[in-house]
């Protein structure tokens, strides 16, 4: 019925690929207003290996789901939220929060948002009737641009995002991509999107022999890495991320 409405995916292997949370520096907000680095760390052995990132959930303003990056709560956990953590072991965890307040010290960090779109395979197992609003004055009040993040039934992990779709075609691509686990992460254009990287000592990087196309393609030094530079791009061309590269 609406041929514009699609959704694309990354998936990738988590026994090679690891799963940081970062918080940003002006969301989410601690009790006491403390706010995160906001910015993939400088440290070598973590920007040799970069290949990508993505945006989480909502706003603390919008539910105070909870976050922890680094061991450092920004907010709490919240009962019954879709969770996805990062385990000391490195591995990448998926589940829903139970209704216990404490964090397990096997958890490194961790990203809430709303309850989960599928568990146990089971699609909106808590009947959620609300999953996030669009721009004001949007004559459709549900159809937006939309991400999520899924554990499949192979154990692969992916990251969905689709314009023109509500929180049934996410849950719907998700079944199609073979979700056991899914939870939607944030909305609404603009600032949502994922983008690819690829980071070197400067005159390492390939020369791909053709000029990078300004519209989803990028390469500069790296602020706060000397010696280091990048190519990135977006995940899909027509992406509506500002501020790219991010």
């Amino acid at each position: 019925e609406r041929p514009y409405s699609k959704v694309f995916v990354v998936l990738w292997d988590p026994r090679h690929i690891e799963l940081h949370t970062m918080s940003g520096t002006r969301e989410p907000k601690t009790a006491t207003g403390e706010t995160g680095p906001g910015q993939v760390p400088r440290d070598q052995a973590v920007i040799s290996g970069f290949v990508g990132a993505f945006n989480g959930g909502f706003q603390a303003t919008h539910g105070e789901f909870g976050m922890m990056a680094d061991q450092v709560v920004y907010l709490p956990p919240k009962p019954y939220a879709a969770t996805v953590a990062r385990l000391e072991d490195g591995s990448t965890a998926f589940g829903t929060w139970p209704n216990d307040a404490s964090i397990p010290e096997s958890i490194t960090s961790f990203r809430q948002n709303l309850t989960p779109l599928i568990m146990d395979n089971i699609e909106n197992p808590y009947h959620r009737t609300w999953w996030g609003g669009v721009p004001p004055g949007w004559e459709d009040a549900t159809r937006t641009v939309r991400t999520g993040l899924c554990l499949t039934r192979e154990g692969f992990v992916g990251y969905f995002y689709g314009s023109g779709i509500d929180s049934t075609h996410l849950t719907t691509a998700m079944q199609a991509a073979r979700c056991q686990y899914g939870l939607q992460l944030d909305m609404n254009p603009g600032h949502t999107g994922f983008e690819f990287y690829r980071v070197g000592r400067k005159g390492t990087l390939p020369d791909l022999g053709r000029k990078l196309d300004a519209q989803w393609e990028a390469k500069g030094d790296i602020q706060g890495a000397n010696g280091w530079e990048f190519m990135g791009r977006r995940m899909i061309r027509f992406m509506n991320l500002m501020h790219f590269p991010r």
